[in-house]
């Protein structure tokens, strides 16, 4: 049997860099729901549409379901699958149902550190400013991660480097080893 992993948490929070660490293991795969969506977003958009109001066209409906051919082609490869930037019930849903065993992480940090390092990775379409952050917090909050927060399995607080955040990660999943 799979196990699935699901990270959410705020933008900024580490996601992506602790999806990256265990990229680099042989054991895992990482599902990209975040970059999917942005990359989807470049190409699709609308005139004057922003990310959330895209990102709103696929709220009820799961990002991963969009991606099933690359997550099949995943799942006969590893033995466990990272899925980067679960959003929505609907995310939750879809990959719970294609495992018996599906975990959901929330990585929380502070909001001035989330705005250093989001400043720092200069993604197209971050926000730039402590009051952008907190309008996109709000946005994300009501687009689905609070209800993701009362689901997660395991809370990290991303209080330190990213690779002790991802030690804390993996020596959580050890106790999920039989079922591997």
């Amino acid at each position: 049997m799979r196990i699935i992993v699901g990270l959410t948490g705020l933008s900024g929070s580490g996601k992506t860099e602790v999806a990256n660490c265990f990229e680099q293991q042989e054991e895992y795969s990482v599902v990209r729901l975040g970059k999917y969506l942005r990359e989807r977003y470049w190409v699709e958009k609308r005139e004057g549409e922003s990310i959330e109001d895209y990102a709103e066209r696929y709220r009820f409906h799961s990002i991963g379901e969009y991606m099933q051919n690359d997550i099949g082609e995943l799942q006969q490869n590893r033995k466990i699958i990272i899925v980067d930037s679960l959003r929505t019930a609907a995310d939750y849903n879809y990959f719970k149902s294609c495992t018996d065993k599906f975990i959901l992480i929330m990585i929380m940090a502070e909001k001035q550190k989330r705005i250093n390092w989001i400043l720092n990775r200069r993604r197209e379409g971050d926000v730039e400013n402590n009051w952008k952050l907190q309008a996109h917090d709000y946005w994300e909050m009501s687009f689905g991660i609070d209800k993701l927060m009362v689901l997660a399995d395991h809370f990290v607080i991303n209080d330190n480097s990213i690779e002790d955040m991802y030690q804390t990660i993996k020596s959580n999943l050890k106790k999920y080893e039989e079922y591997i």
